[in-house]
């Protein structure tokens, strides 16, 4: 995603959860991840990095431009870190044709059990949480994570999911199936069976070139 604050040399920020720093030394989103112990004992970020600012940042945008390829709706789910007996709130945004079609504010209630292992060990967890349900036009959009207020706890989000598969409910870093992968494998499950030339039946087909031939051992 575009938006991460940057230094001097045009390098991203970090604001890594172990330090957990102030605006005044991370303003801004800023890169996170790879996470150490607390994200590692949880499975680690769903891909490589994660976004974090901190809990005194009032101000600062995070955004992606994406292709909605129907028109229709939507849910939006996000793994973020839930601080325990602290709110981490951040807007989701969904802008189209100019316009704001959607908002829904995230980290304000929490949704991991006080009681959760992880939590109490780390002060915070992983979780998703999902939006209502959002109905978009197809087409361009840009999706956004918009901090504007303070927090009690620093941000730290990990993964944005959109989907149109209503039922569907993210455990852990698990993600919907990308579309091109269903395809390849039926594509796969379909296809004829190719008979392999290298085994023993083939071995005196007339029809198999000399350079495909196995080499001989003792006459076998």
């Amino acid at each position: 995603m575009r938006g991460l604050a940057t230094d001097a040399r045009n390098e991203p920020l970090t604001n890594p959860s172990w330090r957990n720093l102030s605006r005044e030394k991370s303003p801004g989103w800023g890169i996170n991840g790879p996470g150490v112990s607390a994200e590692w004992t949880q499975g680690g970020e769903s891909e490589w990095n994660s976004a974090a600012a901190s809990a005194d940042e009032s101000k600062a945008s995070l955004y992606q431009d994406v292709e909605v390829p129907r028109a229709g709706q939507y849910k939006i789910w996000v793994r973020y870190a839930d601080w325990a007996r602290a709110g981490e709130n951040f807007m989701v945004r969904v802008r189209q044709r100019e316009r704001e079609v959607f908002r829904h504010e995230f980290g304000a209630r929490e949704v991991v059990d006080p009681h959760d292992e992880v939590s109490m060990y780390w002060g915070w967890a992983f979780t998703w949480d999902a939006s209502p349900v959002a109905t978009l036009e197809r087409g361009a959009a840009r999706i956004s994570l918009d901090i504007e207020r303070t927090a009690g706890a620093r941000r730290h989000v990990d993964c944005v999911l959109v989907t149109n598969d209503l039922e569907f409910v993210p455990d852990g870093r698990r993600k919907p199936e990308f579309a091109a992968m269903r395809v390849l494998r039926e594509w796969a499950s379909k296809k004829p069976t190719l008979a392999s030339l290298l085994v023993e039946s083939n071995a005196e087909r007339s029809d198999v070139p000399a350079l495909w031939r196995r080499p001989t051992v003792a006459g076998r």
